[in-house]
């Protein structure tokens, strides 16, 4: 469904919810009202060159009840402010600054996890390398003789 100007027209007369802009519309020069798209149609809406020209000749403005007109933010710049020499004393190594601002909870969570991996899949890993031994039954440098489990039992 292509949001042309004679669509947006149709919407605007079915919709109550509409905000008035006092510019006037791109190449026509007439005043163009503009509605409050649902999300759906706000992609169509953006498809069409006309409503996109009406747009960059009108400009568009923020409703003041979800944008103050003006933010201050009181004592942002007050008191010290920069980095600690904490971390100026681990930043010639990245990794130590990466582990720096990590939660010691992360790390413990990560170690964890790789050891259990580890564990898991020890065996599927052992089994490969006993199936690609070039020797069956080969003595390995300890003096053992390598052998598949199943030969053992």
């Amino acid at each position: 469904m292509d949001l042309s100007l004679e669509r947006t027209l149709e919407l605007l007369q079915s919709r109550e919810r509409s905000v008035m802009m006092d510019n006037t519309a791109g190449d026509t020069g007439a005043d163009r009202q503009w509605i409050i798209l649902e999300k759906s149609e706000m992609v169509n809406f953006a498809k069409s060159n006309d409503n996109m020209a009406d747009m960059r000749a009108s400009g568009w403005t923020l409703d003041p009840d979800n944008f103050a007109s003006e933010q201050r933010y009181p004592g942002l710049y007050c008191g010290e402010y920069g980095p600690t020499e904490v971390v100026l004393s681990l930043a010639e190594s990245p990794l130590k600054l990466f582990f720096f601002f990590m939660p010691k909870s992360f790390w413990r969570n990560v170690a964890t996890e790789t050891n259990r991996y580890f564990v898991q899949n020890l065996t599927s890993r052992i089994d490969r390398m006993i199936d690609n031994q070039k020797t069956p039954g080969k003595k390995s440098k300890s003096g053992f003789y390598i052998a598949k489990p199943e030969s053992l039992m």
